[in-house]
């Protein structure tokens, strides 16, 4: 099985919003990696880069509806 190509908006899009979180947060340099390995379940995200930054995100954010909502989305 091939690893899926991204398309080239795709790209574009991921580049410009990486060009600009750079130049809010004053970088210097690129911050464009591949990620090579993503978890997920029903509330979270956890993807790894190949620059060794670790990055996770709560889709919950302690929102105890969105948090009651996730438990039906949970596998056996």
């Amino acid at each position: 099985q091939q690893p899926l190509q991204p398309q080239a908006p795709a790209n574009n899009q991921l580049a410009a919003g990486n060009a600009d979180a750079n130049a809010t947060n004053g970088a210097n340099q690129s911050s464009v990696s591949r990620v090579f390995k993503l978890q997920f379940d029903a509330r979270q995200i956890v993807c790894c880069s190949q620059d060794s930054r670790i990055v996770g995100w709560d889709f919950a954010n302690d929102d105890p509806e969105i948090i009651e909502a996730c438990r039906f989305f949970v596998g056996p």
